[in-house]
């Protein structure tokens, strides 16, 4: 996860909080992780594999509550988002295990 924070965004975090793993297809074995990174540390440039366009957008917490209804947004985790009334109770959860 911080291998893939670093190529795809260029930034760095200090903390990592495993929150949620779940599999979003039930028909394939596919794995999704979600983590809660945390103290920015510094941001460089991207180092995007061939192919790869990524965009970053930096969203408040309310907007992102708001993408938890977007079809789009399948990798979301809705239930956790749901919980959380603000930024403070996605960091006052426990770590997944």
């Amino acid at each position: 996860a911080k291998r893939e924070m670093l190529e795809e965004t260029g930034m760095t975090f200090r903390g990592w909080r495993l929150l949620e793993v779940f599999q979003p297809y039930y028909k394939i074995e596919c794995f999704v992780y979600i983590f809660l990174a945390t103290d920015f540390i510094t941001q460089t440039d991207q180092n995007l594999d061939s192919g790869e366009k990524i965009s970053i957008e930096l969203i408040d917490f309310d907007r992102l509550k708001t993408l938890i209804h977007d079809p789009k947004a399948h990798y979301l985790p809705k239930e956790l988002l749901d919980k959380a009334q603000t930024l403070n109770d996605l960091l006052n959860l426990p770590e997944y295990k």
